[in-house]
């Protein structure tokens, strides 16, 4: 059984912006990941006292900022990779003003 859909063939333009901001955020994202590991470990070992209070808490401090720092960042990459292509034009005060006067009321039923 065969899919005539599939093309077998594909092969993505690696120079695309959108590409290149996908393989950001991915790298990006696994940054975080490391970050959570990181924040996760040091407060297992905060509870559990296997390191130096000080220690666990600097640990655990440090991977939740790197974390949260890293998936904002893969955030940002997508959301301007989003933004740089085509997109339409912000309105003006004109067309806001002129699509409030055509609209009007209706009457409830």
């Amino acid at each position: 059984m065969t899919t005539p859909s599939v093309d077998t063939n594909f092969t993505p333009d690696y120079r695309s912006a959108s590409w290149r901001a996908l393989l950001a955020s991915g790298m990006w994202l696994r940054a975080g990941f490391v970050g959570a590991s990181v924040f996760a470990i040091g407060v297992i070992t905060l509870f559990s006292g296997e390191w130096s209070p000080a220690t666990a808490f600097a640990s655990a401090l440090a991977g939740g900022v790197f974390a949260a720092y890293a998936w904002r960042r893969a955030l940002l990459v997508i959301d301007r990779a989003d933004g740089s292509e085509a997109s339409p034009p912000a309105p003006t005060a004109a067309h806001v003003a002129g699509f409030r006067s055509r609209v009007e009321p209706t009457a409830s039923r």
